[in-house]
């Protein structure tokens, strides 16, 4: 069952939140510059497909599944902002805008491209 773009932008953020501290509707919210019932509604989403735990005004947890998830999520951005960066020379800011919007989009086979050719250049 696949995520929309902004439903996968909440699970890497519920990832990287976990990894920095607490994810909760605020941090989420202030993250992603929503407003906090966008956060509750992508929650309640990601919940039903079972990526995440919640507790009732609390803190957010991934599944075991949300886990493998978003840290496939978060890869994919890693690999293209370090492609745009080091190979293209984009800034890192930019890089950074360019890989949240490309992450969603691209192929298994760009992806592997990518990976090959910058595996090449180290």
């Amino acid at each position: 069952m696949s995520l929309s773009q902004s439903t996968e932008d909440y699970l890497e953020a519920v990832y990287l939140l976990e990894n920095e501290g607490t994810p909760t509707v605020t941090a989420l919210s202030e993250r992603l510059k929503v407003k906090k019932p966008s956060v509750v509604h992508a929650l309640n989403t990601l919940s039903a497909r079972r990526y995440i735990d919640k507790e009732h005004y609390g803190r957010v947890t991934l599944t075991a599944s949300g886990r493998r998830a978003a840290k496939a999520i978060f890869d994919r951005h890693v690999l293209i902002k370090n492609f745009l960066t080091s190979v293209l020379g984009i800034s890192e800011a930019n890089a950074d805008k360019d890989a949240c919007a490309m992450e969603h989009v691209l192929t298994p086979e760009a992806l592997k491209k990518i990976a090959a050719y910058t595996k090449g250049q180290q």
